[in-house]
This record gives C-alpha cells, structure tokens and sequence, in this order.
C-alpha cells in the first residue's frame, strides 16, 4: 500500500489552474496558486495494468492542498517553491487508518531559454522531506529527499477572437519520467477553458514500479486574460478555476476520479 499512496500524491499535487508553461514572471514579479483536490478510490492497476479491487473492501480517501509559489529573481530567472500538504483515509472490513501533514518541501529554479519559434525554459528543482515518519501505514514520502531536471516548451496562438496556449513539459526524477500537456483556450479575455494531461513512466522500468496517466478538464475566469497564462508582464490578476479528472490508466497505481479548485494570484 505504501508505493500507491506516493503515486496518489503526487497526483493531487500537480493540478493548476492556469500552468505558465516556459514563461517566466518579470523580476520581482510573484504568482500564488493555493489548490484542493479531493480523490477517492476502492480499484487499483495492477502490475499488469488491469483493474482490480481493493481487498476486503477497501476504499481510499485522499484531500490535498497545494502551496506553490514563484518569484521573478531576475528577468528569465524564476524561484519556484511548492509545499503540498496532504491528508488520506484508508478503510477496509479490518482497518481504519488516517495520516495528515506536509510532504516534501520541492524548491527549484526555472530559466527562460529561447523565445522564438517557441518559447523553451528549464527547471532543476531538489525535494526536501518535512519530518514526517516513512514508516506510517499512509506515508507521506520515504524520506529519501529527489532531484527533478524539468523542460517546458510553449507557444500561445490568436484563434476565433481569443487566444489558445499550448504547453508541454518532460521531467526526470529519482522515481521516473513525469510528464505534463496542456490546451488552455480564452475565447474572452474573462474566461478559459483547459484541458491537461499528467503522468509518469517509470524509468529505468521495474516489475515494481509505478506508471500512471491522469486527464482533467476545467473551465475557469480570471481578472487579466491571457497574462494569467504567461505572466510575463506587469499585471495583476486573480483566476479560480474547477477541475474534474480521472486517472485512466496505469500499473502498481490507483484508479479513480478527482475534483480540484484552485486560487491563483499574479502580482
């Protein structure tokens, strides 16, 4: 059970509402995003990747809370630092168990690298466990700390009188590869649509390791239009945005449907 609940958390932590991509904020320029996702969950993916249930029953409830902000140290030069906070509840016909706390504090540094004909940035970002116990039956991490080297490539399109975002990134991890696509479209300066796609691919692959696929749809408004996405320039802006998700395919993982709200501010 330990391995799932490390693949369902990293889960609930990688919802956005409007994912800035390769942009990055001017200096001295900020972006907060608090997020709450709920998931729940009785089936899980087996090694082969088929559907299975829970033994005895089981069911498994997770809320987490996404603390995540940026900071412009200089123009093209981003600090990012994300602190998730998690609570989960797993119940079957012998056991109750609950645990609730913060895991590993994530703080790296972001790099705008080429604007045209797409804009490409990069990421290194080091994990910190917080001083949680790895040994509970609902583990928050494994206390081994993770360094993540990250790559986003954007480009932004004028589409039917509004504006269409196309962001994709590609991660290497202790763990794997996670990856991440998005489509964001605002069809008013007021209003936007997104779609995203999330994942990771275990790699080196292991009978043992975990690979999931996870898809969320949402619309949301915000103050400033397409600034929210990019962040790039002088605005602020205030967004809220609704999510529902599923995660629809994957191996020694869970299987289950997500819904998220997420508050974020660029000032």
């Amino acid at each position: 059970m330990k391995r799932l609940i490390l693949v369902l958390g990293f889960l609930t932590g990688t919802a956005g509402a409007l994912h800035a991509g390769a942009w990055t904020l001017p200096q001295d320029g900020w972006y907060l995003e608090e997020t709450v996702s709920e998931f729940q969950t009785d089936t899980d993916f087996d090694q082969n990747g088929h559907k299975v249930k829970k033994n005895f029953n089981g069911v498994y409830t997770e809320r987490a809370f996404k603390n995540y902000a940026e900071y412009g140290v200089a123009n093209g030069w981003n600090l990012l630092v994300t602190l998730p906070y998690r609570r989960s509840h797993y119940v079957d016909d012998y056991s109750d168990v609950g645990n609730g706390g913060f895991q590993d504090l994530k703080v790296g540094m972001k790099y705008w690298w080429l604007s045209d004909p797409v804009v490409v940035s990069f990421a290194v970002s080091p994990s910190f466990p917080t001083g949680y116990n790895p040994g509970h039956p609902l583990p928050l991490g494994d206390a081994r700390g993770n360094l993540e080297g990250r790559l986003f490539v954007s480009k932004d399109f004028d589409l039917w009188n509004g504006r269409l975002f196309l962001n994709g990134e590609l991660a290497k991890d202790r763990y794997g590869m996670p990856y991440y696509a998005d489509v964001i479209h605002l069809p008013l300066p007021w209003l936007f649509t997104k779609f995203y796609l999330s994942g990771q691919k275990d790699l080196p692959s292991q009978p043992g390791g975990e690979s999931f696929m996870q898809w969320n749809a949402g619309v949301g408004v915000t103050s400033e239009g397409s600034n929210a996405v990019m962040r790039s320039q002088r605005y602020k802006s205030v967004s809220l945005t609704l999510l529902y998700g599923q995660l629809f395919k994957g191996r020694n993982s869970g299987y289950g449907t997500n819904l998220t709200l997420v508050l974020a501010l660029v000032f």
